[in-house]
């Protein structure tokens, strides 16, 4: 179905698509970081948060194709990330995934003021999909937190991670 889009509401949509991939890469880089540490199990979680990403990308992706919009992707930059050890690894993941929700808030807020509303429709799968997102970090989080100063600690949790694998979400 091909419908009209503002100008505005294209550019916030494709922008949206950058952000998934960026957050994508980010993930991919933590990944990284964990397979340095030694850490399998949080390098996996990482790898299927980054694969999480990449699908949310997708789905816009081609909600704007199925619209008739032009793609346009742009650099994605990767931050200079410094951790001194797990638990800032999980708040800065956490804190990105605040970022995508906020993102995701704002272009519901603009297909509203636009009345995009097969957006607004779109955009309300992928607030429930945040907070799905946010509660998961948070609670690997919460976890990392209690053991942080337990070597024996992170390494049941960095195995409990080791067995998380990637389940494409419902296109609901």
């Amino acid at each position: 179905m091909r419908i009209t889009l503002s100008d505005k509401v294209v550019d916030a949509l494709n922008q949206q698509v950058n952000n998934e991939f960026a957050a994508a890469y980010k993930y991919l880089a933590l990944a990284a970081h964990f397979e340095d540490l030694n850490f399998p199990g949080f390098a996996n979680w990482m790898y299927v948060q980054r694969e999480e990403e990449n699908t949310h990308a997708m789905r816009l992706f081609n909600f704007l194709l199925e619209h008739g919009v032009k793609i346009q992707l742009h650099n994605i930059e990767m931050p200079e990330m410094h951790f001194e050890n797990v638990v800032e690894v999980l708040e800065f993941v956490l804190e990105q995934e605040h970022n995508v929700t906020q993102q995701v808030f704002n272009l519901y807020e603009l297909a509203m003021a636009e009345k995009a509303y097969t957006v607004k429709i779109e955009m309300e799968w992928f607030i429930s999909e945040q907070a799905e997102e946010e509660n998961l970090v948070n609670s690997v989080l919460e976890r990392a937190r209690m053991v942080a100063d337990d070597p024996a600690g992170l390494l049941v949790l960095d195995n409990e991670l080791a067995t998380r694998t990637f389940t494409a979400p419902t296109a609901e």
